[in-house]
């Protein structure tokens, strides 16, 4: 057992294996500061708050790495990277870790591309991970449980404005931010984080798949202003299975999309690739502004309404565009798809044991193709025999 009751500043290595650490702080708090050219290993060890508060924080230009450790009680009320774990640096790797009842997130990548993290528990934090402003990120086979949001995936460049873009980009001569691209979360556990499981934020081509994302109270996935694939994962239990917020091109396919007690799936202001700020300085916006929403091959059952599509209080003449639900099974909601102003169409999808299977919003969307009833197979119980005069609220017509 080691005891530290001051803050230690590494600028060559530091290694902790095998140990137990209790850290003491006074009025001042302490913590484990890695600098530029220094490094911190740490290998199935314990490093516990006893008194007062501290941080761990490993400078850009260092390197880490955690192995089989458990971490708790970091963190205190002030700068952000001291907020509990602050890695800073590039290819960062923790394995088989807890990080647990830290003040403010159990573990922040902070501008640490090429990073690995695996095999980890977060929980009891009030944000278990938060990946910002970083690129090409491995999150796999962690469990993400009991924080108040569980990941977050983020662009510190999210809410810089157009004009402010144009303004970089034609006056001043800076390239804008386009945002980080390529985080990985596959073969997760996020579940019974009190407020969201996933947010993805300002980021390029964020994918999700092969997880749990179950039980937040408000919503298991959120995403905004992003670009985003989710695919082959279970997400249930919550208010609202999926949001999409300002966020037109994104794929959802083969996940399964149940129970949700409002939603199953949420479009909201997914109005055109323009939303996505940077693209009005790519040619692709140039060509064609419409958007890519692609529902494919999900079973979407026991939600409020299975997929709800709207852009209500957005500006009048915008639509959500241009959306794409087919080979879906839709079943057992009270309305499997509600659509007002949204372009797009739906083509080959089962609707089964719907209240209502597909309802149009006050205002009419003004291009929203439906293929023949044959294929779009309705089954109601007045309605499985006659499926060419069945429109698709169940009723015959």
């Amino acid at each position: 057992t080691y005891t530290f009751d001051r803050k230690v500043i590494v600028k060559s290595s530091l290694s902790i294996v095998n140990s137990r650490v209790e850290m003491r702080g006074g009025v001042k708090p302490i913590g484990i500061e890695v600098l530029p050219g220094g490094s911190l290993t740490l290998v199935n060890s314990t490093i516990e708050k006893v008194s007062g508060s501290y941080y761990i924080v490993a400078k850009e230009g260092s390197s880490i790495f955690i192995s089989g450790s458990d971490i708790s009680g970091a963190g205190l009320f002030g700068p952000l990277e001291k907020g509990g774990v602050c890695i800073e640096t590039n290819g960062a790797v923790v394995l088989n870790s807890k990080f647990h009842d830290n003040y403010d997130y159990g573990l922040l990548l902070f501008n640490a591309s090429n990073s690995v993290i695996a095999n980890n528990e977060f929980y009891g934090n009030s944000l278990g991970v938060s990946i910002t402003d970083s690129s090409f990120v491995e999150f796999y086979n962690n469990t993400v449980r009991n924080n108040y949001a569980g990941v977050l995936i983020r662009s510190s460049y999210v809410e810089v404005g157009i004009a402010e873009i144009y303004r970089m980009y034609h006056e001043l001569g800076i390239l804008p931010p386009r945002g980080p691209a390529k985080q990985t979360i596959s073969n997760c556990r996020i579940v019974d984080n009190s407020l969201v499981n996933v947010i993805v934020s300002g980021t390029n081509f964020a994918t999700i798949s092969s997880s749990e994302c179950s039980g937040a109270s408000v919503m298991n996935l959120f995403v905004h202003r992003s670009i985003a694939k989710v695919h082959d994962c279970s997400i249930r239990s919550g208010w609202i299975g999926i949001m999409l917020y300002e966020s037109p091109i994104v794929t959802i396919t083969g996940n399964r999309i149940s129970e949700n007690a409002h939603m199953g799936i949420k479009a909201y202001k997914c109005c055109s690739m323009g939303i996505l700020h940077w693209l009005h300085l790519e040619p692709v916006a140039a060509y064609s502004d419409e958007g890519d929403i692609r529902i494919v091959g999900n079973y979407i059952e026991d939600n409020g309404y299975g997929i709800h599509l709207d852009f209500e209080g957005g500006p009048h003449g915008y639509f959500n565009r241009h959306v794409k639900i087919s080979d879906n099974s839709v079943s057992r909601n009270f309305v499997g798809i509600y659509a007002s102003r949204t372009c797009g169409e739906v083509i080959r999808n089962n609707f089964v044991e719907n209240e209502v299977h597909v309802k149009g919003g006050f205002e009419p969307f003004p291009v929203f193709s439906l293929d023949h009833p044959k294929a779009c197979l309705l089954y109601t119980s007045d309605a499985a025999d006659e499926l060419d005069g069945v429109d698709l609220g169940g009723r015959r017509i």
